[in-house]
């Protein structure tokens, strides 16, 4: 009896060992600028919302995105620090810093690290301002509107990849300061 218990934990051990997500690294900000516009990357052809600007927000790593399984997809999560509410501020991203998909499904090239620094570079690609909206058409919850030129706080960026094995694939949350982001919405 007490070997099929250990032989019980053992295959539940090793089932919640292959449910969890793979860390996607850490990051760090080297440049926020306004824009407007964001490339499209390498996406299916399909309707994005419109907006006027963004902030591009230029981030570092030693982590190779291109080499991660990204099959569910690679997105970002923003929100004002400390990250509470994922959906708290629009963002899209990341790209490769050469205006294309990082994901390897989608890329026709393998994404290289920069000559400068050696390390990876990825785009995220953020809607300064945006009204009360819902998080999906029918939702009763309204997400409240915000305006980065005023808001006077830091921003949380995650990387993560949806947990269709369980658990969701995230990065490190980086922490992008208030003062660079009026910065460049003032220039």
């Amino acid at each position: 009896m007490a070997q099929r218990h250990i032989w019980l934990f053992s295959l539940a051990a090793l089932f919640s060992l292959s449910a969890c997500g793979e860390h996607l690294g850490n990051y760090e900000v080297e440049e926020v600028r306004r824009v407007s516009e964001m490339p499209r990357g390498d996406a299916v052809d399909f309707p994005h919302p419109v907006y006027r600007e963004f902030l591009r927000i230029e981030l570092s790593s030693s982590t190779n995105l291109n080499r991660m399984d990204t099959g569910a997809g690679l997105y970002v999560d923003a929100d004002f620090c400390p990250m509470d509410n994922r959906l708290q501020i629009i963002a899209f991203g990341p790209l490769a810093t050469d205006g294309h998909s990082v994901e390897n499904w989608l890329r026709t090239t393998a994404l290289q690290p920069s000559d400068k620094d050696g390390r990876f570079h990825y785009y995220v690609y953020v809607v300064p301002r945006s009204p009360a909206r819902k998080p999906y058409s029918n939702s009763p919850d309204l997400i409240p509107e915000y305006d980065l030129r005023t808001a006077d706080k830091d921003i949380c960026l995650r990387f993560f990849i949806p947990g269709y094995n369980i658990v969701k694939s995230r990065s490190d949350v980086v922490e992008v300061p208030a003062s660079a982001l009026q910065t460049a919405l003032r220039d």
